[in-house]
C-alpha cells in the first residue's frame, strides 16, 4: 500500500522534530531567552542543569599547567597576564550566577606570596585548568569593558556553557578547573567586585610596602592620577629595541598641562621613567622596583610588579596609553574593580 504524499510529509515532519529535540537535548537545554540590541539589555540563559558544577578560576605560572582546548579537542600551551585572569574571573563570576553554578578562586602564580588571602594556594596546584574559548577584539564593546551582544558573540556564551558541561572536563565530582580570559558580558555587579577585591587584598608586608612608597613620593591615597606607559613586552622582558622617547615625552607633557592632581608616571620601561625624572621632574615616578611581566613573574620579584598594580588600585583616576590596541589589563582591572575613572588609548608609534 503506498502511503500518499501528505502521509509522507508528515512523517517527515516528525522525524525532524525528533532531531530538533534530540539537538536541544544535547545542549543541555541553554538558550538565549531575549536580547534587546537597541539597548544591549539582556536576560542571559534558560538552563534545565540538574547537576550544578563547581568552577574553580585558577592562575598558575607555568604554562604546562594550562591547556585550551581549540574547537577541534586539541590541547595547546597558553598563559595569560594577571589582568587577563581578573576579567575572566568577573566572567565566570557573572555565568555561573545566571547557572547557579558556585564559584572559587585559586591562585598558585607567585602572586599569592603577597596576597592577604591566600589560603587556596596550594589547594589545587596539581590540577590542570583548561581554557575553553579564547577572546579576540572583535567581541568587544566599544567601551572594552564588557561584551555586546550581537549575533556573533551569542555563540561564544551558548558555546562556552555546551563545554563547561562535556563530561571530559568534569573531574573531582562535577567540578572543572579554568583559566578564563573572556570579557564580561554586561556591567559587572557589587558583589562580584568585592569578591575580586578580597582576593586582591595585599599581605601586610605588601602594604607597608605601599605605603612606604606613597609616603617617599609624597603622595596619598586617592589623590594623584595615574599615567601608564606600556611600550612593549618585548622591551619589558629583554631590553628590546630602542623607541621613540620624545612621543611619550610629548604626550606626558600635554597631559601635565590640565591635570590638577598630582601625575604619578608607571611603565614597563624603565629607561623611560628615568628620562621623565630628568626631563619633567614635576612628574613624579619611582625607579627602585623592576617590573616585568606577570607571565615571568618569581617569588622574589614578584612585589615590583605588583606595586604597580597597587599604586592604581589607589589612585583617583589613570590614563593608560600602549602600543597595543587592546590596552592594558594590568590597569583596566583594578579600576573597573574599585570604581576609579580610567582611560585606555593607544600610542602610534612609526
Amino acid at each position: 500500500m503506498k502511503l500518499s504524499i501528505k502521509k509522507l510529509y508528515l512523517i517527515f515532519i516528525l522525524v525532524l522534530i525528533i532531531i530538533i529535540c534530540i539537538l536541544v537535548g544535547n545542549l543541555n537545554q541553554y538558550s538565549i531567552r531575549q536580547i534587546n540590541y537597541s539597548t544591549n539589555k539582556y536576560e542571559m540563559f534558560d538552563t534545565k542543569n540538574k547537576n550544578p558544577l563547581h568552577i574553580v578560576s585558577i592562575y598558575k605560572p607555568k604554562k604546562e599547567n594550562v591547556i585550551h582546548y581549540d574547537t577541534n579537542n586539541i590541547g595547546i600551551n597558553i598563559e595569560f597576564g594577571f589582568g587577563d585572569f581578573i576579567r575572566g574571573t568577573y566572567f565566570l563570576l557573572q555565568i555561573c550566577k545566571e547557572l547557579n553554578y558556585t564559584v572559587e578562586i585559586s591562585i598558585s602564580h607567585p602572586i599569592h606570596t603577597i596576597l592577604k588571602n591566600n589560603e587556596n594556594s596550594s589547594k589545587y596546584v596539581d590540577k590542570k585548568a583548561i581554557v575553553l574559548d579564547i577572546m579576540t577584539l572583535d567581541h568587544l564593546h566599544d567601551n572594552k569593558e564588557y561584551l555586546i551582544l550581537k549575533d556573533k558573540n551569542i555563540s561564544v556564551y551558548t558555546n562556552y556553557i555546551v563545554t563547561m558541561n562535556n563530561p571530559n572536563y568534569i573531574v573531582d565530582e562535577n567540578t572543572i578547573y579554568i583559566c578564563s580570559n573572556v570579557y564580561p558580558y554586561g556591567p559587572i555587579e557589587d558583589e562580584h567586585k568585592e569578591i575580586v577585591k578580597k582576593m586582591l587584598e595585599p599581605s601586610d608586608e605588601m602594604q607597608q610596602y605601599i605605603n612606604d612608597v606613597l609616603k617617599k613620593l609624597e603622595l596619598l591615597p586617592k589623590k594623584y592620577c595615574i599615567v601608564h606607559f606600556r611600550t612593549g613586552d618585548d622591551i619589558m622582558n629583554s631590553g628590546g629595541s630602542e623607541i621613540n622617547y620624545d612621543i611619550y615625552l610629548n604626550k606626558l607633557s600635554d597631559i601635565s598641562k590640565t591635570e590638577e592632581l598630582p601625575i604619578l608616571l608607571i611603565s614597563d620601561n624603565a629607561k623611560l621613567k628615568n628620562i621623565v625624572k630628568d626631563k619633567l621632574p614635576d612628574i613624579k615616578t619611582y625607579i627602585d622596583n623592576q617590573v616585568i611581566h606577570t607571565l615571568n613573574n618569581n617569588e622574589n620579584n614578584i612585589k615590583d610588579t605588583m606595586l604597580d598594580f597597587y599604586l592604581v588600585c589607589n589612585c583617583a583616576k589613570a590614563l593608560s596609553y600602549s602600543i597595543y590596541p587592546h590596552g592594558s589589563g594590568f590597569i583596566q582591572w583594578p579600576c573597573v574593580t574599585h570604581n576609579i575613572p580610567y582611560t585606555i588609548g593607544q600610542i602610534i608609534v612609526s
